[in-house]
């Protein structure tokens, strides 16, 4: 039972460690949206999350919404592992805090970026981004191993494919490195 608590402790810890470094993507990706709710000047909000952090980007050309061309790839290859804890269920989670805070934001504004609103249609965009770049991480991962397999059979026959599973099997076991899905 005892070794059971720590590997939950130890889960929980990467889970935790995997919610900061979302919200911290999720942060710069809302501050390139424009969204006033969303710049540096609204940190207060984020630690209401229960992770401080300053977002690392400040748009200087105010409200032009959420453009996935404008997103360097490497923030989001840096993020990948943290995008797929908890088969996704941290992401959700950061989105759904995201949402909340994007509501409160427009008001009755509603989407009508001149009255301070369109918070919450920017935050949808996002998480349909991310929710999408989670999902082809999951399959890229999946795709590898099933090509490491097939190679492992037709390099080593059926006797260095048993050994591949029983190595990943107990890998896995020691790890809570999700693939993701």
């Amino acid at each position: 039972a005892g070794e059971v608590n720590a590997k939950s402790k130890h889960t929980n810890e990467q889970l935790d460690a995997a919610k900061e470094k979302i919200v911290d993507v999720v942060s710069t990706l809302m501050a390139t949206t424009g969204a006033p709710g969303f710049q540096e000047d609204a940190e207060e909000d984020i630690a209401m999350l229960g992770v401080a952090r300053r977002s690392m980007y400040t748009s200087p050309t105010g409200f032009k919404g959420f453009d996935p061309s404008a997103i360097e790839p490497k923030i989001l290859s840096r993020s990948s592992q943290f995008l797929r804890a908890g088969r996704g269920r941290v992401l959700a989670t950061v989105l759904d805090d995201f949402e909340i805070r994007a509501i409160g934001y427009d008001g009755p504004a509603g989407d009508d970026k001149t009255k301070g609103g369109g918070h919450y249609r920017e935050v949808a965009k996002v998480r349909t981004f991310l929710e999408g770049f989670r999902k082809a991480e999951v399959r890229r991962i999946a795709r590898e191993t099933v090509t490491m397999l097939l190679d492992k059979l037709v390099s080593e026959g059926i006797e260095g494919l048993d050994v591949a599973l029983a190595t990943m099997t107990r890998s896995s076991d020691d790890t809570s490195d999700d693939g993701g899905e």
